[in-house]
């Protein structure tokens, strides 16, 4: 019952949020009362969040349900540790938009590290996760830390041959170059930096309008 209910949840998430927070909120409530499914309850309230997190007069309720799920996260056992990743940077990502910027570097560092050393610099947690501290740290001030952490995962990215031609991560690392070299004063290497994330990003939008990948398309539709 746990399972249907969150599947239902997040499948109803995208178009009808008030039937996503009830599924979401009998999750929970089917959950609860079974310590053996308390990994569903946490999911129940981090969906909650997810959808209280769109509704500028309930973010600290979003704030209390992240808080409340990580910390039963955390009490469970044989969790791996980058489970606790997705949340954590979402109620950074809420905390930061209320103002609370030390406790959302708080939460991001941990999480980028521990994706870092567990999962490495081109895993895709690792990198979404450093771009959100990228920001943090740009928006704050630390323009120099921003663009040392993403210097690093482009560099890494680069070295992979398989990663070269990545057409999102890529161009995303940088645009966020760009914008930290435009705030040094370097406008040479910013421009040079935004050039580069544009040209991949119109190559990858030329391969999608072929002939063949057109064809492909109308099949699927």
């Amino acid at each position: 019952q746990a399972r249907y209910w969150l599947s239902r949840g997040n499948l109803l998430e995208g178009h009808d949020t008030a039937a996503a927070e009830a599924a979401f909120q009998q999750a929970i409530e089917v959950s609860d009362p079974q310590p053996g499914l308390a990994l569903y309850g946490s999911r129940g309230r981090i969906g909650l969040a997810r959808i209280r997190h769109m509704d500028q007069s309930r973010l600290q309720d979003a704030v209390a349900l992240y808080a409340d799920a990580l910390s039963r996260l955390r009490a469970m056992r044989d969790l791996p540790v980058y489970a606790l990743t997705k949340p954590e940077v979402e109620l950074a990502e809420l905390l930061a938009r209320l103002g609370r910027v030390q406790e959302a570097e708080a939460l991001l560092e941990p999480a980028y590290q521990r994706s870092l050393e567990g999962l490495g610099p081109t895993y895709r947690d690792t990198v979404q996760t450093g771009l959100r501290l990228a920001r943090l740290w740009r928006n704050t001030g630390r323009v120099p830390q921003a663009a040392a952490l993403l210097q690093d995962l482009e560099r890494a990215h680069l070295a992979s041959p398989a990663l070269r031609q990545d057409v999102v991560t890529l161009p995303a690392l940088r645009r966020e170059r760009a914008d930290i070299e435009g705030r040094l004063g370097q406008w040479a290497l910013a421009a040079t930096r935004m050039r580069e994330a544009l040209a991949r990003s119109e190559e990858h939008t030329s391969e999608l309008q072929s002939r063949l990948h057109l064809v492909c398309r109308l099949l699927l539709e």
